[in-house]
């Protein structure tokens, strides 16, 4: 299965390096390894043929949750744009590592997320697909942390 996560940013390239590399996402081997390299491929493999010259085009970088083993790429199709490909065979897994990646994007007042810090806004559902189809397994809506903040202020 994969999921596809679409954001808004103004985060820059060395800000985004170090993003990932604070939420260990980082594969353990360099960008240019060859196992790398296949892993990439194999998510390039799964992007739609329409899609797949610009995601090729403004691919910026490989990346692997470790806790999950789920591998995704990060590709840039415009200056204010990010999108973000997640695979993993095992769908809890890859929910796992969206979740994860989320909430690291979202984080309220840290150096890369929250109102003081960079902004990812997400600009649609995120879009699980089944192996093999372009058809979505489901979608998902990202929630604001601060509804689930504000209700447990309340004592809810």
């Amino acid at each position: 299965m994969r999921a596809i996560i679409r954001s808004e940013s103004n985060i820059d390239v060395d800000s985004l390096d170090a993003f990932l590399s604070a939420k260990n996402l980082w594969p353990a081997l360099p960008q240019d390894h060859p196992e790398v390299l296949k892993k990439r491929q194999e998510l390039l493999d799964t992007v739609a043929p329409e899609d797949r010259p610009l995601v090729e085009n403004t691919l910026l970088y490989t990346i692997y949750h470790e806790g999950t083993k789920t591998w995704g790429i990060i590709n840039r199709p415009n200056k204010h744009s990010i999108t973000f490909r997640l695979k993993n065979p095992v769908a809890i897994k890859l929910q796992s590592a969206c979740q994860k990646l989320v909430c690291d994007l979202q984080a309220p007042g840290g150096k890369y997320g929250g109102e003081a810090g960079l902004q990812f806004t997400f600009t649609a559902p995120i879009a699980v697909l089944e192996p093999g189809k372009d058809e979505h397994a489901y979608l998902g809506e990202v929630m604001p942390q601060q509804r689930l903040q504000k209700l447990s202020e309340k004592g809810l």
